[in-house]
């Protein structure tokens, strides 16, 4: 895996370059959908449950608009069922980072949650692609 800093270079080098820009564009659009679904979920709960639900809606939108849009391919039963556990790891360490961000640094519980999802992009690329495209013929492009 790359530095972070060479990680556009490397993408380009690697015929990555398109993939990641759909990624890109699917994160933001992905976490848009996360955030609502967090800041809806403050309303009636506290900010760790709120996490752990819009964690979980992120993580179904991810699959469908990753399969679909990123990777190109059709959803399967398989890979629906192991991408949850690519996040399991990524959401425990996302709950103890806004842990420590909210309690440690004080920041705006609000806010915190979207430094949480910004500092997860690079890895996430990577983990979505060994999961979603290992392997497997693309659909038409």
């Amino acid at each position: 895996m790359p530095d972070i800093r060479d990680w556009p270079a490397w993408c380009v080098r690697h015929g990555l370059a398109a993939q990641f820009v759909r990624f890109v564009v699917v994160g933001l659009t992905n976490t848009g959908i996360g955030y609502a679904a967090y800041l809806l979920a403050l309303r009636v709960a506290g900010f760790q449950t709120a996490y752990a639900i819009a964690y979980g809606v992120g993580i179904v939108s991810a699959y469908l608009l990753n399969s679909k849009f990123v990777f190109r391919r059709s959803l399967a039963l398989s890979t629906a069922v192991r991408y949850p556990s690519v996040y399991l790891v990524q959401y425990v360490a996302g709950a103890l980072m806004l842990q420590a961000i909210v309690r440690w640094f004080g920041m705006d519980r609000r806010w915190a949650a979207l430094l949480v999802l910004a500092l997860s992009v690079p890895v996430s690329f990577a983990i979505n692609r060994s999961v979603l495209a290992a392997g497997k013929p693309q659909q038409d492009k």
